[in-house]
């Protein structure tokens, strides 16, 4: 299968591993599959470009999962990001030492991001290339939400 390479690129590759639902998803949905670790790896680059680290729990992190799922939204739509995008958090549930918390400020952003996308899709379309146009839209959100002191929970 020619997309089985891009799958497996994320295993041990560049420090993450699918986990066992992510796993079962590949089988599942390959194409999907394949555009979300495209998504991530385009995430990882982005996040590296703007702010020089990834760090969890920063900002720089909440970046990658927004743009993360947004850029699959872009690719896959809404509905098979938030499946994948799910599913990468749900690892954390007692395993590797992730807290609960972290899981959750991490699907919270990841929703942030498909809103995001979903929200401006025609826009970006049109406007800018995809990944810049949505880079710009989430520093821009994240702006604006710091400087109105505004801290919400996002929902779909």
């Amino acid at each position: 299968m020619a997309l089985l390479p891009v799958v497996q690129s994320r295993i041990g590759g560049d420090g993450y591993a699918l986990n066992n639902t992510e796993m079962v998803l590949a089988v599942g949905k390959p194409v999907a599959s394949a555009l979300g670790s495209l998504a991530a790896q385009g995430a990882d680059k982005k996040t590296f470009e703007i702010f020089g680290e990834h760090i969890n729990n920063t900002e720089s992190n909440a970046f990658r999962h927004a743009y993360w799922n947004a850029y699959m939204v872009m690719l896959m739509g809404v509905a098979d990001a938030k499946i994948f995008g799910d599913a990468h958090e749900y690892w954390a549930r007692g395993n590797y030492g992730t807290l609960a918390v972290d899981r959750d400020m991490d699907l919270n952003n990841n929703a942030v991001g498909r809103h995001i996308a979903a929200y401006y899709a025609a826009y970006l379309c049109k406007l800018y290339c995809i990944k810049d146009g949505l880079a710009i839209l989430i520093l821009r959100r994240s702006a604006d939400r710091k400087e109105s002191g505004v801290r919400s929970q996002e929902s779909e």
